[in-house]
């Protein structure tokens, strides 16, 4: 489920192998999948009641209820908002 979601948010994304994904959300997608360039790269998992999003920058993993939440606006809340970008 959680790829076909990714689909959804239009987002390019990259699979990890080991359930999670990393996720460009930077709208212009320029953004790139590097272990030296991370910048506007988060990791997204879930289960089967939450999304995962962490945006890399040490806070750890945001927690998303998928009953409240889509994946886009998940993590938007963790990674675009304001007061982050």
């Amino acid at each position: 489920m959680l790829e076909e979601e990714l689909i959804k948010t239009g987002y390019r994304y990259s699979d990890n192998e080991d359930g999670t994904f990393d996720v460009c959300y930077d709208h212009n997608q320029d953004a790139f999948f590097s272990p030296l360039n991370g910048y506007h790269v988060a990791t997204v998992k879930e289960d089967d009641e939450l999304w995962y999003v962490d945006n890399g920058c040490g806070a750890g993993w945001g927690e998303y209820p998928k009953k409240d939440w889509t994946l886009e606006r998940a993590i938007y809340d963790q990674c675009i908002d304001e007061h982050i970008n």
